[in-house]
């Protein structure tokens, strides 16, 4: 059962086409092609679980915040080893999905 209330009916779409599609938005926002593959593929993987409100919906609204720069499109996360057994993530302004996978 999905939270988002629809204003019109579902449609059935390839995984593969859903997935070809958010690469094309997000490249469309500025980011380079490693990057969108990576996001697309947490999108659709959420989409895939059922979590639809942070599943490739979310492809339109990233790049759109690309666009505007409250995002960074292009930037690696910066890791560094703290104290003990933790580590430090400093996501650079980019988007959360590349700082959880090391894009």
């Amino acid at each position: 059962m999905s939270k988002l209330r629809l204003t019109e009916d579902r449609v059935s779409v390839p995984v593969a086409q859903a997935r070809a599609c958010a690469i094309q938005i997000l490249l469309s926002g500025g980011c380079d092609t490693e990057r969108a593959e990576a996001i697309a593929d947490h999108l659709t993987d959420a989409e895939l679980c059922g979590v639809e409100s942070h599943g490739l919906m979310r492809a339109l609204q990233y790049r759109d915040e690309f666009r505007r720069g409250y995002l960074v499109a292009n930037v690696a996360p910066e890791v560094n080893m703290g104290p003990g057994a933790t580590v430090h993530v400093d996501g650079r302004g980019g988007i959360g999905i590349l700082a959880l996978t090391g894009c």
